[in-house]
């Protein structure tokens, strides 16, 4: 039995503040589609959020690591440590 008060414990302090995003994409589609959006425009606009919030920060992390350590290599280079 875990620990509740330690993460990865099954107490109060490990769920998520959030809904599950399954659920949350799967309601806002109905919703905008209530508030005057066509269904396919609203799944469309759905679908897309989530690609964009997802999978853009996917290809995006590896570049950023690199600018850092090439960043990192040039400084040291520059200064003479090694």
């Amino acid at each position: 039995m875990k620990s509740p008060d330690i993460p990865g414990g099954s107490g109060p302090c490990c769920r998520s503040p959030r809904p599950d995003l399954g659920v949350l994409a799967t309601v806002l589609v109905p919703v905008l589609a209530s508030l005057g959006a066509g269904s396919s425009v609203a799944l469309l606009g759905v679908l897309t959020w989530r690609l964009v919030q997802f999978w853009l920060p996917v290809p995006i992390a590896p570049l950023t690591y690199l600018s850092l350590q090439l960043g990192a290599l040039r400084s040291t280079a520059h200064s003479g440590v090694g």
